[in-house]
C-alpha cells in the first residue's frame, strides 16, 4: 500500500476516532515479558473457557461445539478489533438464555441450527453499526441496576433450567418460569440419586477450590473427576441405568460457511437478536469500564462495540453462537496478570488446540456435570454487594432492579431487557427534565443576586429568570409552565431569560418558547434573552424564533455574563419607558470567564 493510501486510511478512521486494527498498536511495542504474562493468562482463562463455552451452548439447546467455536472465532476477532486489554468476548450465560428462549419460542417455525447463525450475524451487524455510529455512549444513560437485576433473574432461570439435569430426569418443553417449577415438583419422585450425588459433590468441590485456590482450574478438574466417576458407574450399570453423557466433540476446527439468511428466519429472530445486541453492549461496556477503573486503561467504548461486532459476524460464518463480554473470564484475565488483548488471542488458540487433542474425550463427561458447571458459574456472576447497593442506594435504583428482575422471570427475555432499559431511560429523562429556574435581580450596589420574593425586584415590572439545566423535549412543558406562572403576575411587563447555562435546546423546546412569546405578545408583554451561547443562537435562527423575538431583544453571552444581563435590563427599561442611568454592574476582570452569583469586593464599575 502506498504512503498516500496509508495516510488517507488513517485520516479516514481518525475522523471517527477509531483504529482499523487496534491490535497492531499492541504488537508494535510487544515485549517478551508481556508475552509471558499474556500467555500465562491465556492458559488460565482457556481452562475456564472450555467447560463454560460447552455449558452455555447446552443452555441454548445447542451442541457443545457451537459454544467452543464461538469462543475460538469470536474471542479471536473481538480481541483484534476491540479496545480493552482485559475484556474477554465469548459466549455468556445471559446471551445463551435469551437465545434459548427465542429458539424455544419459534422452534416449530425455524431450523434452530441455522437460526443461531442468523441471530449471531444480526447481533454482529447491530454492534458494528452501533460502534461506527458512536452509539456506545448510550450506556451512560442506562442504569447499572438494569444489568444487575437482569443478571440476577437470568441466574435463577439458568439454575431452574438445569435442576432437572441435576436430579436426573427429563421435563417436557415449558415456556414459563411457573410451568418449569411446576413440572419439576411433579417429577421429584423420579430423582436419580447418583446424579444428585455427583451434582452435590461438584458444587461443594468447586466452591471449596474457589475459596481456597481461586486461580486453580477447578471447573476443568471437576469435569475430569466426574468423567472418571461416570465411566466407572456406566461400566457397572450399562443400558437404561447408565448416566447420560455429553457425547464426543469431533476433533476438527470451525470451517467457513455463510449462514442462510432467509427473510422468514430473520423476521422471527429480529427481536431476540436486537435484545442480545443491547445486552451485549451493556455487558461489554460495564465489564470493561469496571476493570479499567482498576487497571487505569483509557477505553474507547465505540471501538469495543466494533470489536464485538466483528467478532459476532465472524462467529456466524464459522458455526458459533452469539458472544458478549464475559464477567468471570474477563476478571480472571485481569487477576492473573494479562497485559494486552493478545491474552485473549492466545486463549482462542489454546481452545482450538484443546478441541483437536481432547475433543473426543468429552464423550465421557456426564450431562449432570455440565449442569453443575452451569449452575455454579451462573451463581458466581451474581454480586450480592452490587444487589444490596442497587436496592439501598435510591428508590429509583430499587424500582429499576426489582422491575427488571421480575420481568426477567415472568416475561420473554427479549421483552424483559427492553422493559428494564426503557424504565431506566424513563427515570433518567424524568430526572434530567427538571430545569432549575431562579429569579435574580440587581441590587442597589450593582450586584446580581438570587431573590426569594417578587418584592425584592429592583424593578417591579421586570423579572430576570436564570435558567439552569437541560432544555430538551423532556423539559419543554415544565419550563414553559414555570415561566407562564411568572408571566401571569399582573405587574410583570418583561421577562428576561438568562440562558447561558441552558443546554440542548431542541424542536420541542423551541415550540414551547414560541408559544410563550405568543402569549406575552397577546398581553402586551415582551421576552428578552441574555447570555445565549452560539449553539443556542444557531437553534433559534434555524427555527425562525430568533427573528420572531427580534435581534434587539437577544443578547449573546460575553466574558462576564452580567454584562449581557445588564444590556438586557437596559433594553427592558427602554421598552417600558424608564430611565437607564441607574443600571450599574460590577466586574471582576480576573474572573471574566465565569459568571459568579456573588461578586467579591475587589471590583470596579462598568
Amino acid at each position: 500500500m502506498s504512503e498516500f493510501s496509508k495516510s488517507s486510511l488513517s485520516h479516514f478512521w481518525g475522523q471517527f476516532h477509531f483504529h482499523p486494527l487496534p491490535i497492531w498498536q499492541t504488537l508494535r511495542s510487544y515485549q517478551p515479558e508481556t508475552f509471558r504474562k499474556d500467555l500465562k493468562a491465556g492458559l488460565t482463562v482457556s481452562a475456564l473457557t472450555i467447560p463454560q463455552a460447552m455449558a452455555y451452548a447446552m443452555i441454548a439447546g445447542l451442541p457443545p461445539q457451537y459454544g467452543l467455536y464461538a469462543a475460538i472465532v469470536g474471542g479471536f476477532f473481538s480481541a483484534l478489533f476491540g479496545s480493552s486489554n482485559h475484556l474477554v468476548c465469548e459466549p455468556t450465560n445471559a446471551t445463551a438464555i435469551v437465545l434459548a428462549s427465542a429458539l424455544l419460542q419459534f422452534h416449530d417455525r425455524i431450523d434452530p441450527l441455522n437460526a443461531v447463525l442468523v441471530v449471531t450475524f444480526l447481533v454482529g451487524l447491530f454492534h458494528l453499526i452501533a460502534g461506527l455510529s458512536k452509539f456506545g455512549n448510550i450506556s451512560y444513560y442506562i442504569s447499572r441496576s438494569v444489568i444487575i437485576g437482569y443478571t440476577a433473574g437470568a441466574v435463577i432461570l439458568i439454575a431452574s433450567n438445569q435442576v432437572h439435569s441435576l436430579l436426573g430426569f427429563k421435563l417436557p418443553e415449558t415456556k414459563s418460569f411457573y410451568e418449569l417449577w411446576s413440572e419439576t415438583f411433579h417429577a421429584l419422585p423420579q430423582t436419580n440419586f447418583i446424579n444428585l450425588t455427583i451434582g452435590i459433590f461438584g458444587i461443594l468441590f468447586m466452591r471449596a477450590l474457589r475459596q481456597y485456590r481461586p486461580l486453580f482450574p477447578g471447573v476443568l478438574l471437576f469435569l475430569l473427576i466426574s468423567a472418571l466417576l461416570g465411566s466407572a458407574y456406566n461400566t457397572w450399570n450399562p443400558g437404561e441405568h447408565a448416566l447420560p453423557l455429553v457425547g464426543a466433540i469431533l476433533p476438527q476446527l470451525p470451517h467457513f460457511s455463510l449462514p442462510d439468511i432467509d427473510l422468514e428466519t430473520t423476521r422471527w429472530m429480529m427481536s431476540s437478536a436486537l435484545a442480545i445486541a443491547l445486552l451485549g453492549l451493556l455487558e461489554a461496556t460495564a465489564i470493561s469500564k469496571t476493570i479499567a477503573a482498576s487497571s487505569g486503561q483509557q477505553l474507547n467504548t465505540n471501538q469495543e462495540l466494533i470489536g464485538l461486532g466483528v467478532g459476532n459476524l465472524a462467529t456466524s460464518m464459522f458455526g458459533g453462537m452469539p458472544i458478549s463480554g464475559s464477567l468471570t473470564r474477563s476478571i480472571l484475565n485481569y487477576q492473573v496478570g494479562a497485559r494486552t488483548r493478545m491474552s485473549t488471542v492466545y486463549t482462542s488458540v489454546i481452545v482450538a488446540i484443546a478441541i483437536l487433542i481432547a475433543g473426543p474425550l468429552t464423550r465421557y463427561i456426564p450431562v449432570v456435570s455440565l449442569a453443575v458447571v452451569v449452575i455454579v458459574v451462573a451463581a458466581q456472576s451474581v454480586s450480592w454487594r452490587l444487589i444490596r447497593l442497587s436496592v439501598r442506594a435510591t428508590p429509583p435504583d430499587a424500582v429499576v432492579f426489582f422491575s427488571t428482575f421480575f420481568a426477567t422471570l415472568f416475561m420473554p427475555l427479549d421483552v424483559a431487557i427492553y422493559f428494564g432499559v426503557g424504565l431506566s431511560l424513563a427515570l433518567f429523562l424524568h430526572k434530567a427534565s427538571a430545569p432549575h429556574l431562579m429569579e435574580y435581580s440587581f441590587t442597589d450596589e450593582g450586584n446580581l443576586r438570587e431573590i426569594d420574593s417578587p418584592k425584592k425586584r429592583l424593578h417591579a415590572q421586570i423579572s430576570i429568570i436564570h435558567v439552569e439545566g437541560e432544555l430538551f423535549f423532556g423539559a419543554a412543558d415544565l419550563f414553559q409552565n414555570q415561566i407562564r406562572r411568572i408571566c401571569e403576575e399582573e405587574d410583570i411587563k418583561i421577562i428576561i431569560l438568562r440562558m447561558k447555562n441552558a443546554r440542548h435546546l431542541d424542536a420541542t423546546t423551541v415550540m414551547a418558547m414560541e408559544q410563550l412569546v405568543d402569549f406575552l405578545q397577546e398581553h402586551g408583554r415582551h421576552l428578552i434573552i441574555s447570555g445565549i451561547s452560539p449553539e443556542v443562537s444557531k437553534v433559534l435562527k434555524r427555527s425562525g424564533l430568533f427573528d420572531k423575538i427580534s435581534a434587539d431583544n437577544i443578547f449573546p453571552a460575553e466574558a462576564n455574563l452580567n454584562v449581557s444581563t445588564r444590556n438586557a435590563l437596559k433594553r427592558a427599561l427602554n421598552l417600558i419607558h424608564q430611565a437607564t442611568a441607574d443600571v450599574r454592574i460590577f466586574y471582576d476582570k480576573s474572573k471574566a470567564s465565569s459568571a459568579t452569583h456573588e461578586q467579591p469586593p475587589d471590583l470596579y464599575e462598568i
